[in-house]
């Protein structure tokens, strides 16, 4: 009798962690009603997800510039760079002033810096950037033909639930790569640490025509004690990854987990 008792204390237990986050009942009006959206999260190493507009979040998009997360623990793995390796400026014009100087792996993805990561694809190669696309279970594996802008234009493909067991698998440092290398991209692409609550992730966004039309945030937050990974996206004109970095936090200050 005493063990039956045990066993259902702990699937009680098991049941009230599985329920502890609610999403916003308003969580409609956190985006553009005219965008199709989406919303996931879960605590690290649940396998319970709550999930705003699933249809949303099967879809497969271009990573843009969240792949710079896997690119830079295939850079790191192959050891094209290191921790401290800088990739100069080539001295011309560029979509962003801050790409205008030399770059570290570091600075590189805090300014989102397509040409580093470009020239860090060149020098990774197609085969061993095929090769650790593979391993990783990275969207629909695809890189094509052309080894640095597969992530910006296709043929690869990711959706938000991928992304969700990617940035997870990152956190439990069970991805196919060094701890080391997991953790110091853990490390960089931190955006706030204020008194041991940490928020971090990396935006991603499709620029066209002169205008925003989708973008992407995958992230991590440490907080109260407990860790928890997302992912944010939204299609529409307008939307960009830096946007939805900013939504993605009011969801979870909504939730009280911020």
């Amino acid at each position: 009798m005493r063990i039956i008792t045990v066993f259902f204390l702990v699937m009680a237990c098991q049941s009230l962690k599985k329920s502890s986050l609610i999403l916003p009942s308003d969580i409609d009006s956190f985006f553009n009603k005219n965008h199709p959206s989406c919303f996931l999260i879960k605590e690290l190493n649940s396998e319970k997800v709550e999930t705003y507009n699933s249809g949303q979040c099967k879809k497969r998009w271009q990573p843009f510039s969240t792949y710079k997360i896997l690119n830079s623990l295939i850079a790191l793995e192959t050891g094209v760079v290191d921790r401290n390796s800088v990739i100069p400026w080539d001295g011309k014009k560029k979509f962003i002033k801050d790409w205008e100087k030399d770059h570290s792996l570091s600075s590189a993805i805090k300014y989102s810096v397509v040409p580093f990561y470009q020239e860090v694809a060149r020098r990774i190669g197609l085969e061993r950037m095929k090769k650790y696309v593979e391993l990783a279970d990275y969207g629909n594996k695809n890189i094509g033909k052309i080894v640095d802008r597969f992530w910006l234009d296709g043929p690869i493909e990711i959706s938000a639930y991928e992304q969700l067991n990617f940035i997870d698998r990152l956190y439990q440092n069970k991805l196919p790569f060094k701890k080391e290398n997991q953790e110091y991209v853990q490390e960089i692409i931190i955006q706030e640490n204020d008194k041991g609550r940490i928020f971090s992730g990396k935006t991603g966004s499709s620029f066209k025509q002169g205008k925003f039309v989708f973008g992407w945030f995958v992230g991590y937050l440490k907080s109260k004690g407990k860790e928890y990974v997302f992912v944010i996206n939204s299609e529409g004109e307008g939307e960009s990854g830096g946007k939805l970095k900013e939504v993605a936090r009011k969801i979870l200050i909504a939730m009280g987990l911020f």
